[in-house]
This record gives structure tokens, sequence and C-alpha cells, in this order.
């Protein structure tokens, strides 16, 4: 009986066995086929009815296929609920998978995550982005005890939990996975840490140190990769141990972000590049010595030594022959190898001179060849159909060239020697055609004399030899007022002067009556028309555009333009266009009393409505429904209110938010409809579960200015927002230095550009217990060049509070060699020969404060010998869309002209308050340098110097191209004057005054050279105005451009509020709000006051009143379009012949290394970012679904 009941208890126990594998194997099945919901489901099924290794196999894979379907919280949720296993190898796999699940996790969610720590188990979507890091790195932690016995179990046996890499013997064992995902996620997902390591002491042969979690992420990242290329080096891992020398030598280059940098990049390559040749002896496989002796090669690239690169290269492909190292040295030889040319064709004067460039490389010699041409023909071998545009006068295509002008005779040939710095150089060589007439012309460079398509490089481009310019502006000729829209009037049609061409002769810059002009043109890119003119006497043409002044409407107009005189042609390198929309005769305004909420409160809004006006912006005392509704973070509508606005066109009202929804961003939307037409507004807001930071820090200002080399010390305090001190905190800290460049003393600071901060020092110190703490370090200077010059040091300052938040507070002091700087301040831009100038000079510190103190002024005529600052027409010289190029600074232009004939001098006993002056009366045309000096308490002398210009009417002076105004601002009925022109402009110069994108008025000069503009300023002038100048000689073309700010003095108010500085919790507070004009009258208005809690600005910061914008200055005119580009060359491919070979070795793909992953989705690679979808929303879904 016995046996019978044990038989049948083997029996049921081999039925459910059998049950429970068939269930697993099913699930494993679903899994295969990308079923990941189903086989989700099924492992957990077989999970719950299994023990031992299946149930641990049920869960893992129950786990990946809640990932796959992108279920990451639900994942992380189940993988968090189940416990680690008892065996070693078991535990390292849920170890791994909770680190790269919980890295996905991150990536996908980590922009959604709350900021504040709340420690809940049962649902990681409230865990913060500083929660998920600390699990990730205990995770990785917890492995590291493990790696003994991870370094002998391959990753082919793992086969059923991750996907093995190619090759595999680049990461064999778990150790090396482990390294492999931990390194990863320190030098891409980790946080950086306070202070950036110096990158130096990594590029060595061996790194030393001993493993500490807490150090920064990259020397934690170097010593596992150190650890991994010597523990346990079986034969298996060999290859493996060699390679992570290499990629920790390579973390400085290959994770920038990671380190502090040096300067000298090159210095550090040079020192990588030595370690790697060294191992390239050393290594013991034939794999590991090519890899380095590739990476050795590639930095020897990089810094130019390139025939130092392909020695190396072939004696890798020599020694290690067959090695994926050796095929990329094979490549990067053939890269530096590979002849290349290609052409890029120019406007050019008669007599051909730089007529187009050759880009070209591992050449001997270029064969060139040029072919008279028209447009005629050049539009018939496009094979474009009709003409639309002028495009076919910029570029070829093969078939044209080919057949074109390949297939016959040219008018010209001759060879060019490029003339290389040092072997395997590229460059970019001028060839000049001597003797070329005006005309278009096909040039076309290769490389033999054949000029075989195909297997010879050849490259081809038009140029066109002219003597004539064609400019132009694009605007409505009209004063701002002729385009308001006024909704009482209804739409109307109005036109103007929309397109302004300007022909001039090229050498001599006169003004070229007559010239022919054809242009296509076309309104809202239709309606294309080609369109004739003549320029008038002063070479300038106008084309008018039409305009429905309506709302809404807008336009965009667009026109490309051919000139022609004689056999001189002039064309844009792109169309010119400009385009208006009328502005919204309404505007809405939206705020809110504070810039976060929790669910359940109440926010509070202000709508207000403007009305524009011709001058700007009234009331809108009309009463006028507005609709405002409330949207929750999935924009869902949680609440609506419609009101009519008061007398001061404003509504007010609130809205609960709801309990339950998603948190994040908010929003409130106002509209309102008036005239036909919707207006309407947006304000954003947050809505949180946030916990208010409890206390702040402060740093404090310097009580002297700081000097390099001595002890510099920040003081702070740390306070409970109810005021009491913080005591025993600890306080981490950065210093960071950058240049420092005074605003009121800019003309000295002209040679030093802005530079990034570079942190300087770090650390962390303890508030005491009045919640004090001082910060000490010694300030350096910017070594180099800029070593004498002042810095400004930004010190960071951060502590947590205990509910995990980062309270910071930062603040800038200033350092430098000397103590004192100089204020000055000009009377007016120049000076006039027959009037005073009176320059107030005061002395500063450091810290910006005036100061007492001795110096003197000298001040000396100068007589410098011009440099030519004209643009060459063969492209170049002006910035991106036409505008002209910055003008070059006085001091700049001056710099090296010796000081000549003093012209007066005196003492100066500064006090700290007033200003001493340098009084010039009827100081003579000219050039002046005004040298400062004042004695310095840190000793020495203080020195800086500036250019005084003295200019009449039309001056005689050597000044390079400027535009500078007489006044910065200007009052309405007042004359600006501007000082424009260059010395070296022999033509006309056109002068252009602009209200943004309205053109007010012209003047035309037919002597170049400089002169004073004189405008007087309108109401049209109001809001500012810019003034643009250009003209041509000597084939080159001359610039600048000078912005005049006219104030709205009646739209100035000033505010004030009387607020007591402290309230009992629960008090009435009275305040006084004042608000007057600009003559200090009372103003009857509304205002809006807010009144928050100043804690809450840690989650997010109010927004600026959008009273700021709305009278904005009028900028400056868009592109000035001139027939100024570089038209870059066709080429044909070479698909033939060695050269063809060559390139093919150059594009020769390698074989692909890809890493392990664990299949968890986003690429099913854990190198891969994946996918977001939809944020905190999709972040909340998938735990709940």
């Amino acid at each position: 009986m016995k046996n019978i009941l044990l038989s049948a208890l083997f029996f049921v126990c081999s039925i459910a066995h059998n049950a429970l594998a068939s269930g697993l194997s099913e699930a494993d099945s679903l899994f295969d086929k990308g079923r990941f919901d189903k086989a989700a489901q099924a492992y957990e099924v077989a999970a719950k009815g299994s023990v031992g290794d299946d149930k641990l196999r049920a869960v893992y894979r129950a786990v990946q296929s809640k990932a796959l379907s992108f279920a990451y919280a639900e994942a992380a949720q189940r993988l968090l609920e189940e416990p680690l296993p008892n065996d070693r190898l078991w535990q390292a796999r849920f170890l791994l998978l909770r680190a790269e699940l919980f890295r996905q996790y991150l990536r996908q969610y980590g922009r959604a995550m709350p900021a504040d720590r709340q420690d809940s188990a049962s649902d990681v979507t409230r865990w913060s982005a500083a929660q998920w890091h600390e699990r990730i790195q205990a995770a990785y932690q917890l492995l590291w005890p493990l790696r003994g016995e991870l370094s002998r179990v391959s990753l082919a046996s793992e086969s059923y939990f991750m996907k093995k890499g190619e090759p595999e013997e680049d990461i064999p064992t778990l150790l090396d996975f482990l390294v492999y995902s931990w390194s990863d996620y320190l030098l891409t997902q980790a946080p950086a840490g306070d202070a950036l390591p110096d990158a130096a002491p990594f590029v060595v042969s061996q790194y030393p140190g001993r493993l500490d979690f807490s150090m920064p992420p990259a020397h934690v990242a170097a010593l596992l990769m150190t650890e991994a290329s010597g523990a346990n080096v079986h034969k298996e891992r060999r290859k493996a141990a060699e390679l992570w020398r290499i990629r920790r030598l390579l973390l400085p280059f290959e994770h920038q972000d990671r380190f502090k940098l040096p300067e000298d990049m090159k210095s550090l390559r040079l020192k990588a590049g030595t370690v790697l040749a060294r191992w390239t002896e050393v290594f013991t496989l034939p794999e590991t010595r090519a890899e380095a002796a590739y990476h050795a090669a590639d930095f020897l690239e990089q810094d130019g030594d390139y025939a130092a690169a392909v020695q190396l290269c072939k004696r890798a492909a020599s020694l290690w022959h067959g090695t994926p190292g050796a095929a990329k040295c094979e490549r990067l030889k053939a890269r530096i190898e590979m002849p290349s040319l290609s052409i890029t064709a120019h406007n050019t004067p008669p007599g051909g001179g730089n007529a187009f460039s050759i880009n070209v490389r591992n050449m001997d010699s270029v064969y060139c060849r040029l072919y008279k041409t028209t447009p005629q023909e050049l539009l018939r071998l496009s094979r474009r159909g009709a003409e639309r545009d002028y495009y076919y006068l910029l570029g070829l295509d093969s078939k044209a060239v080919q057949d074109g002008f390949l297939a016959r005779k040219a008018d010209r040939e001759w060879k060019v020697s490029p003339a290389y710095p040092a072997q395997y150089v590229a460059i970019r060589q001028d060839v000049d055609a001597a003797g070329l007439e005006r005309g278009l012309y096909v040039a076309i460079v290769s490389d033999d004399d054949s000029f075989r398509p195909g297997s010879s490089f050849i490259s081809a481009g038009i140029v066109n030899c002219t003597d004539l310019f064609l400019l132009g502006s694009a605007g409505f000729r009209a004063r701002p007022g002729e385009f308001f829209f006024a909704p009482e009037l209804g739409g109307r049609g109005v036109s103007a002067d929309g397109f302004h061409l300007y022909a001039v002769d090229a050498l001599s810059g006169a003004p070229v009556q007559g010239a022919n002009i054809s242009a296509f043109y076309d309104q809202d890119f239709s309606r294309r028309q080609k369109l004739t003119a003549a320029t008038d006497k002063y070479g300038m043409a106008s084309l008018r555009s039409l305009f429905t002044l309506a709302y809404p409407a807008s336009s965009n107009y667009r026109l490309a333009p051919l000139a022609e005189r004689g056999k001189s042609l002039a064309y844009w390198g792109q169309e010119g266009g400009f385009s208006y929309s009328v502005p919204a005769p309404l505007e809405l305004y939206l705020e809110t009393d504070r810039p976060v909420y929790r669910p359940g409160q109440e926010v509070s809004f202000k709508a207000t409505v403007l009305r524009r006006t011709a001058d700007g912006f009234a009331v809108q005392s009309t009463p006028l429904q507005v609709r405002v509704s409330a949207h929750d973070a999935n924009y869902q509508e949680f609440g609506v209110l419609t009101l009519k606005t008061n007398g001061m066109g404003s509504v007010s009202g609130s809205f609960k938010i709801p309990q339950g929804r998603l948190l994040g961003g908010y929003t409130l939307r106002a509209v309102a409809d008036a005239y036909g037409a919707e207006f309407e507004s947006s304000q954003g807001f947050a809505v949180e579960e946030y916990k208010r930071p409890e206390f702040e820090l402060k740093l404090g200002e310097a009580k002297d200015a700081w000097r390099y080399g001595r002890k510099a010390v920040v003081r702070g305090k740390a306070s409970y927002y109810f005021g009491g001190p913080v005591p025993q905190a600890k306080v981490s800290y950065q210093i960071y230095r950058r240049r420092y460049m005074p605003w009121y003393a800019w003309w000295a600071f002209w040679f030093r550009p802005d530079s990034p901060k570079a942190e300087v020092a770090s650390g962390s110190v303890q508030t005491d217990q009045d919640g004090n703490f001082s910060i000490e370090f010694k300030p350096a200077p910017e070594p180099g060049a800029f070593e004498k010059e002042p810095s400004s040091f930004i010190v960071e300052a951060q502590a947590h509070d205990a509910g995990g938040r980062t309270i910071t507070d930062s603040k800038t002091y200033q350092a430098g060699a000397r103590a004192y700087m100089f204020k000055v301040d000009l009377p007016a831009g120049f000076a006039r020969p027959w009037a005073s100038y009176d320059i107030a000079v005061r002395l500063m510190n450091l810290n910006d404060t005036q100061v007492l103190g001795r110096g003197s002024y000298a001040l000396y005529r100068l007589e410098p010998v011009l440099k030519d600052d004209g643009v060459y027409a063969s492209g170049g010289g002006f910035g991106w869309g036409g505008q002209p190029q910055a003008a070059q600074r006085l001091e700049e232009a001056f710099l090296d002209v010796p000081d000549g004939a003093k012209v007066q001098s005196g003492d100066f006993l500064f006090s700290d308050v007033g200003a001493e002056h340098v009084r010039l009366k009827n100081l003579p045309e000219g050039i002046y340098r005004l040298q400062l000096k004042a004695d310095d308490i840190w000793g020495g002398v203080s020195e800086q110097s500036l250019i005084v210009l003295s200019a009449g009417n039309e001056p005689k002076l050597p000044i390079p191209s400027v535009a500078m105004s007489e006044q910065k601002t200007c009052q309405v009925g007042e004359t600006a004057r501007v000082l424009a022109g260059s010395s070296e402009l022999k033509g006309a110069l056109y002068a252009e005054i602009w209200a943004g994108n309205f053109l007010l008025g012209r003047q035309v000069f037919a002597k170049g050279g400089l002169r004073v503009l004189e405008i007087p300023v309108e109401r049209e002038h109001v809001g500012g105005f810019a003034v643009r100048w250009f003209g041509a000689s000597d084939f080159k073309i001359y610039s600048g451009q000078e912005l005049v700010d006219v104030p709205r003095p009646e739209k100035d108010l000033s505010v004030s509020l009387d607020a007591p500085k402290t309230q009992e919790p629960g008090s009435q507070a009275n305040w006084l709000l004042t608000v007057k004009d600009s003559q200090g009258r009372p103003v009857q208005g509304e205002a809006l006051v807010k009144v928050y809690d100043r804690s809450l600005e840690y989650y997010a910061s109010a927004e600026a009143s959008w009273l700021d914008a709305l009278y904005q200055a009028n900028g400056g005119p868009g592109m000035l379009n001139m027939p100024f580009f570089d038209t870059p060359g066709m080429s044909f491919p070479v698909k033939k012949g060695l050269l063809a070979s060559l390139w093919q070795t150059v594009r020769g793909g390698e074989a692909r290394s890809v890493p392990p992953s664990l299949r968890l989705g986003g690429g099913d690679n854990y190198y891969a970012e994946g996918m977001a979808y939809g944020g905190g929303a999709m972040m909340r879904k998938s735990l709940s679904a």
C-alpha cells in the first residue's frame, strides 16, 4: 500500500513539474516572439507555481517583459518586491537587472520626476531623481564584492538573460559587463559631483589609487577599469584586460564633460600618444597592439602630424594585419593619403585676380580650364524649364559640365602647383586668371590634364568677371503709422516701395545710371512675375510691394534681381526678402499670484486687455468679455469663467486646483473675441506636492576688493525662513573664474573676449552655532596673456535640508593685480572742433565702488597709417544674412600707433563722490589717445587709455569703417548726428534710416570718405532708429551701422511701495503704493501686487512682468543683399582607377562593435537613450495599468 501511495505521489509531482516547465516554456515562446505583454502574464503565473531556479528565471523574465512593454515603473516595482536570492550568481543577475532597469527608468522619466524625496516603497513613481541614483549606485556597489566570481562567468553562458556583444572577447565575462555598465553610468548619467577632476593624472600608463565610491564619477570609472585590466586575467580575458587599459586612458578625450580639461589639449594628446605607442610594444596580443597604434595615430592626425600618423599606421597594418585595429589604421592612413580637389568660384574684377580658389590635398599639380559662357547657355544647360530665378548662374550639374563644356575646347588652359606647407596638409589656394575680360566663365579644375569624368578628380564652378555691384535692402519705405491697422476703419489696401536697389561701379564706387535690372518677384511664394527697372542718376531703383491692411494679415516678399551694364553682370547669392505681419489690435496678458501651488489650493489670476494705438498702447476702456479656462498637466480643462473687463481693461478671478490629477505644468488660457478675430494669452504655473525648503543660504558681499595671491574670505549664513540660524550644517562650494569686463570701462577691455567660467577651487565647510560659515582661498589670475587683467570669481554654495532639497546661493566677486580702474563718461561719441568736450573721470575699485586717490592724465595726438578694412567681393567679411561686419573698435584699430605730440595734461585728486574732469576746448580735428593713471594702493600705477575723436562735418581723418553716434539717446525735436563712412571709401556713400523694418529715409553722397550725418528726430523715430551706410570702391564694400535710442518719456512710470519689513502672522497689513509719471505727477491707474512665500521660488521663479516687453526698441534692418558670395563647385564622383580603390578603403565599413545588453527596451542596447512617452503621464500610467 505504501509503495502504491509513493508511486501516486511521484506521479502527481511529475505532472505538476511538467506543467510548470510547460508554463515557463510557453512564456519563453511568447517572449521570443516579441509578445511581451502576454509573456509578462505567463511568467508571473509560472513564478507563482515554481521554486528555485525556475522561479527566479520566471521573475527575471517577467521584469524584462514589462520593461519591453514600456511599463518601466511596473517593472521596477516588481523587481524591488522580489528579495535578492541567496545564490551569489543569482544575486549578481538581479543586481545587474536593478541597475540597468533603474538607469532605463531615469532615461525615460528623469525630467518629470518630483524634486523632493518621498520614501514610498509602494509607488516608485514618487521617487526623486536623487533617490533613483542612490538605488543604482547601491546595486552596483553590492555587485563589487562578487567580482571574483563574476570574472569566471562567461557571458556566453548567460544567453537566457542577456544579448551577447560583438565581438564576444571584448566583453567576455560578467565582470567585464559590470565594469562596462557601471562606468557608462558614471560617465553619462551619474551626477558629476561637486568638482571635476583634472584630466592630466588620468593620462598615464598605470592609474594609481584605491577605489572609494565617494570619489568623483570619473575617478571611480577609471579605478573600475584598472581593476578589470588586472583581475583574474585568464586566457579568455587577456584581450579584454588590455582593452580596459586603453579605454581608461581615453576617458578624458571621450568623456570631456567629466573632466577639467587643460587649455593645451595638444600636450595632453601627445602624452596619451606616447603611452599608447609604448603599449604597442608591451601588450601581448596583436589585436590590442593594433588598437593602441590606431588611437596613437588618431591623436597624431588630430594634431596635424600626418606623416607620423601614416608611418604608425603602416607599421600596424604590417605587423598586425587582419586585426580590427589594423583595419582602422588602414582606413586612417587612406584618409590622410587620399587626394582631394574642389573649386570655389568667385566674383572677380576685370583682369581676373582671384578668379577662383582650389581646395586641394595630396596633388602635385592642378590643371585649370576656362570656358566663356552666357546666361542663356547656362539656363539651357540647367534643364529647369521656365525661368523663375537666377540660380542657374550660381551652380552647375555634372551633365551640364560634361556635355556643355568638357566636350568642347577650352578658351584657356594652364597648370597650378599647390604650395603645401607640409606633406598631407590640405590647403586653400587662390588662383588668378590674368587678363580676364568682363563676362561669365565656367572654371574647371582636375588632377590630370585629360579631365576624364569618373577616373579624374574634376570640380567646376561659375566665375563672374564684372565691374558692377548691385546692393539691396528690403522693407517698406513708409512710416510705421501708415501701416497701423485701426479696426474702426476696416481693412484696406496699401502699397510702398519694398525693395531698394543700388547699382555702383565696383572699382570707382560711383553710382551707375541706366543699369538694366530684371528681377523675379513674388508675394507669399506665389504669383511669381518678372519685373524690369532701370537705375536713376543715383544708381537707385525701387520696386513696389502691395499689402492688405487687415487683421489678421501677413505677407512675405522675395526678389531675385539681375543687373546688367554692357558685359558686366551683378546678382545675389540668395534671394532678397522681407515679411510683414499686422500687429494684433488687442493684446491679452495673464498673471497668477504665485508660481507654484499644491492640489486643492486656489490659483488667483488677473487678465489685462490692452488696445494697440499708432503710438503704442492704451487701456481697453470699453467693456469686453474674456473667457478664462484652467487646464491640468494633460491640458484637460477643469474650470472656466466668463468675465467682463472693468474700466482699466482687466478681469480677475480664481480657480480651485482639483485633487487627484497629474502633477506638473498647468495652464491658464484667456480668450477675447473682438473685430471678428480671437485674441488669446496663456500663463503656466506649477502644481506639486511640494514641501517648503526649511532654510536659505546667503553669501555676503566682499568688504574689500580681492588681490591676486592674497587670502580672500567669503562669509555666508544659513538661516531658517522663520529667522533662526542653521547650526552644524555642511556647506559645499565651488569657485569659478572668468574674465571681468566692467560695464563702465568696456573701452579698456576690447582686446579681451569673454570666457567660460573655469573651476579653480572646491570643498566643504560647516556652519557654526549661529549659522555662519566662511570660505577661504587665494584668487589667482588666468594664466597666459591676461594674467595682469582683473577676473570675476563666482562662488556657488550648496547645502541640503532634511527633505533632501539642495539649497543654493551664488555671488560674484572681483579680483586683480591692481586695485583701481577708471570710469570715464564721455559727453558725446566724438568731439567737435568748435565746441567744448568735458570728460568726467572717476576712480573705481574692483568692487565697482568710487574711491579716493591721486592720478593724472595726458592727451596725445595720433598720426596713424590706416589699414584698409574693406570687404573684398570674393566672399567673406559679412556675417550670416548679409549684415555688415562689426566695426573694429578704435582702441583696437590704433593699438600699435605710438603716441604723438602731447596736447594737454593735468593732475587728478579723486574723491569718493563727484568726478574729476578733462576739459577740452576747441579740440582740433584729429585722433587722440587719452592716457589715465592713478597711484595704486597695492603698489605701482593703474593705467588705462581710450581713443578720443574730434571730427568736423566732413572730417579728413585716417579712420576705418565707422558708425558712431554723437549721442546714444536723442529726444524728439533734437538732431541726431552720426559719424559714418571710411577714409578708404572713394565711391558714393549711401545712408539709410530704419525703424525696424520700415525705411524712413535715405541720403546719398557722391563723394565717399567720412562725414557726419544729421537726422532731425521726429515722432516717427520714437522707439529708436538705425543708421546703415554702405558704399564700394576697388572691388570692396565698406559699411557700418549704428542704433540711436529715442525714448518714450511719456510712458515712463515710477512705482514705490511702502510696506512693513516684518509682519505678525494673522495681522492686518497696510501698504501704500505710489505711482508717478516722468514729470513726477501722480497717476491714476490699476496695479497688481503679488504676495507669496518667498521659499516657493525654490521650485519655480516668478516670471518677469509682461510690462517689460510692452515697448520694445526698434531694431535694425534686415539683411543687406550684395553680390558677395563664394560658389562651391560641383564635383564628379571617382568611380574607377586607383583613386576609386583608395576611396573604397576610406569608406570601407568596419565591423560594428555592439556591447551586450539585458533586453530592457530603449533600443535594446544600454547605450541607447530610449524613447520618452509623455513624460510623467506615461510614468504614472505604466504603474497603474
